[in-house]
């Protein structure tokens, strides 16, 4: 891998971000893929509508990504079970041979082997394990289909190796709060230090409109939820784990240590994702979008190359836009608040 090509193109992006091109001359520097619709559980959480059908990239669609590889800093799965998917595993022999890019994965982890994880350590990896309940009883009625048993044997497996290896994983351990683990919040943090997660996050369950989600509830009581946020956030000083809080609470409650949704003004809308990424989303026929919050495509993958897609009139459209403060394509989670609580270095 041409290192200094790879930094060539980092620095003219940049530029050109700073700059407001609309047509770049720079490649991507992130890729993102909802590989698959296709999940060994089926949670309680989880909107029967995701499961209406099983669709996957197919090989020849993830090798449209070759051309971008030299330049990428960053490539994020997504599923469905990426790790269930055998030609995406064998797609990991050419990502080997890019040591600047790091893999970031979104799984619950139930797929993965001996194999895989011998691939994650030999490339930079990070994995956020979605983990809904520190019991086994609460793991497997939200996480219908998963063993509690599964999860931890895979878990260690993962210490085990490396240990072997003299590598490590940066693991992230992401829980959605709701009526079925909501008294439960303060066992995940001696959980996260046990299996050596580096950071612990909260999030709300979204979307659904029956029993488990408290948020709705015209008694939701966000300051009892806060006062365990503290809590677990003190602890977690302590044991040097990362953590995020981005549960709602009352209005009076200012704590700056509580992370919120925070709406966008209108001239501060400044996404840098035109600039920066592209997604390819499996749940979406192979649509290719800025970002997998997007909504409106710039591309199809079976019918256009990633760099084609790159400076399509579309993501020119997105770009002009997003300079006239124009959020108009824009989905309102991004512009309300959520999205830029999720990853606020998107932001300018």
């Amino acid at each position: 891998m041409d290192r200094e090509r790879f930094e060539r193109n980092r620095d003219l992006n940049d530029m050109e971000t700073r700059s407001r091109k609309i047509v770049l001359q720079s490649n991507p520097l992130r890729f993102g893929v909802i590989a698959t619709t296709v999940c060994n559980l089926r949670c309680i959480m989880c909107l029967s509508s995701r499961h209406t059908k099983d669709a996957t990239l197919s090989a020849s669609a993830l090798a449209k990504i070759d051309e971008l590889l030299p330049f990428l800093e960053r490539i994020e799965w997504q599923g469905g079970e990426v790790f269930g998917i055998d030609h995406i595993r064998d797609y990991f022999v050419t990502l080997s041979r890019y040591p600047q890019i790091s893999h970031r994965f979104t799984t619950n982890g139930l797929l993965l082997d001996e194999e895989w994880i011998e691939l994650l350590l030999a490339c930079r990896s990070e994995i956020t394990f979605s983990i809904d309940g520190a019991r086994k009883e609460t793991y497997e009625r939200i996480r219908r289909g998963g063993r509690f048993e599964d999860l931890i044997r895979n878990l260690n497996l993962i210490r085990k190796m490396e240990m072997e290896h003299h590598k490590s994983i940066r693991r992230h351990l992401t829980v959605v709060v709701m009526a079925s683990n909501c008294q439960e919040l303060a066992e995940f943090v001696p959980f996260a230090a046990a299996f050596g997660f580096y950071s612990l996050s909260f999030r709300p369950v979204m979307l659904l409109e029956n029993e488990e989600n408290i948020f709705q509830r015209p008694d939701f009581d966000g300051r009892s939820l806060a006062v365990t946020g503290e809590l677990m956030r003190r602890k977690c000083e302590e044991l040097n784990i990362a953590f995020c809080w981005m549960l709602p609470t009352p209005p009076e409650d200012q704590s700056p240590r509580t992370a919120v949704p925070v709406p966008l003004a209108a001239d501060r809308l400044f996404c840098n994702y035109p600039w920066k990424s592209l997604w390819i989303s499996a749940d979406r026929e192979g649509d290719i979008f800025p970002d997998c919050w997007c909504r409106q495509p710039i591309g199809n993958v079976s019918t256009e190359t990633c760099l084609q897609a790159w400076n399509s009139e579309k993501m020119q459209e997105y770009r002009r836009r997003i300079i006239m403060h124009d959020s108009g394509l824009c989905n309102k989670d991004c512009v309300t608040g959520y999205s830029a609580a999720v990853d606020p270095k998107n932001y300018e």
